[in-house]
């Protein structure tokens, strides 16, 4: 099944998903927070070793380091009317939305919500503004789930919330603006390449470059192993949630969209069946899952970045998932024939059928040696320097 938008579960996209009023929880969460930023400043007022990145593709610990330093308080009051949550550039007075920044294009929208370009206006810089509508209902604190993990996670391939706001019945998350686009368009770039052979011009075969593959598969595993250690699932893992932070290819990807996730404990089951259908785990589907359903989703992810495609085929949505729940792949050797078997057998274990038998993040990224190989020694670590333990 060729790789196109996704189907949602749910009402309206993950990204856009709605919420009630805040209530203690989300304070609690901002909180939690500060204790965070407060620890971020000390760790990095303490590290003076870190070094960058061999070929600049990753987050400077330099700028990390002052990113980090400019953090000195957050207001841990709870929500309300124009109060906003200021995640860094220390304490501001507590003003409107459009008294802070100034409302530009809109990136995306939705049912119940947009993502729009927005400039601060003390200092000139761009971000991106998600706002979700409050509403009633039985998920009508997801919007709040969202907020509270924005609020808590601090990592490298994680998007960054730098303050949120609570006024005139919708939430407003400001978010770093990544500018490279989803990990959709990279794959779409790479669709219609062609180059050279001995015989004259021939098409490649779709899909990205295995280098680049590899370093993506790192970046997500890395970012994953820490989200679920944090003890949080996401639920909704495929391409179009994953940004560059530049138009550069290799430049470091972003994990965003927690519209669906929550917390979980470590042998806690799911029932809510949730998240983009052509990306869901067969457990997911049947409504009984835990922290591994993401990994599946991340398997599903890394084969549309090798293949162009979906790794399960149905005529029809239906027949897709039932395809899926029984565990009948398409996936053919042709898909793998300019591929190291090293990542066959990386995405193979991700896509394991049974739940049980599927490795965790962090177990794939400590075992994969090739991964290790290609990445670590050149990047991976340094960038680890920068990450919040």
């Amino acid at each position: 099944m060729r790789l196109n938008p996704s189907n949602v579960f749910a009402c309206g996209r993950s990204g856009l998903r709605v919420g009630t009023a805040a209530p203690a929880a989300v304070a609690a969460a901002a909180a939690s927070a500060t204790k965070l930023a407060l620890k971020e400043a000390r760790s990095c007022s303490s590290t003076s070793s870190c070094s960058k990145s061999q070929d600049g593709a990753l987050s400077e610990c330099q700028e990390r380091l002052s990113e980090c330093s400019t953090v000195s308080s957050l207001h841990a009051s709870p929500l309300t009317a124009s109060r906003a949550q200021i995640l860094d550039d220390g304490p501001v007075e507590l003003q409107d939305l459009h008294s802070l920044y100034t409302l530009g294009e809109e990136l995306g929208t939705g049912a119940f919500g947009k993502v729009c370009r927005a400039r601060c206006r003390s200092t000139g810089h761009d971000f991106a503004i998600k706002t979700v509508l409050e509403t009633k209902g039985p998920h009508s604190n997801d919007a709040q789930e969202e907020i509270s993990a924005y609020s808590e996670l601090r990592h490298p391939y994680i998007a960054r919330m730098r303050a949120f706001f609570h006024e005139n019945g919708a939430y407003h998350m400001v978010l770093d603006l990544c500018k490279g686009g989803d990990l959709t368009s990279v794959i779409k770039a790479y669709r219609s390449c062609a180059e050279p052979s001995a015989r004259g011009t021939q098409p490649r075969r779709s899909g990205i470059p295995s280098d680049l593959v590899a370093r993506y598969i790192w970046q997500m595993l890395d970012g994953l192993t820490y989200l679920h250690e944090s003890s949080f699932i996401h639920r909704d893992l495929k391409p179009d949630n994953y940004l560059l932070e530049s138009p550069d290819h290799r430049s470091p990807l972003q994990l965003i969209d927690f519209g669906f996730a929550c917390r979980v404990g470590t042998s806690q089951k799911l029932t809510r069946v949730i998240g983009s259908s052509y990306y869901a785990a067969p457990e997911l589907l049947g409504g009984c899952y835990d922290q591994t359903s993401d990994v599946w989703s991340l398997g599903v992810t890394c084969y549309a970045m090798c293949a162009d495609k979906l790794p399960f085929f149905g005529a029809t949505h239906k027949e897709y998932i039932a395809n899926v729940k029984l565990g009948l792949h398409s996936m053919g050797e042709e898909e793998w024939l300019q591929r190291p078997p090293e990542l066959k057998d990386l995405i193979l274990r991700m896509l394991a059928h049974d739940a049980s038998a599927r490795p965790s993040a962090k177990q794939l990224l400590a075992e994969c040696a090739w991964l290790d190989a290609i990445c670590v020694g050149r990047a991976g670590k340094q960038a680890a320097c920068c990450a919040i333990s």
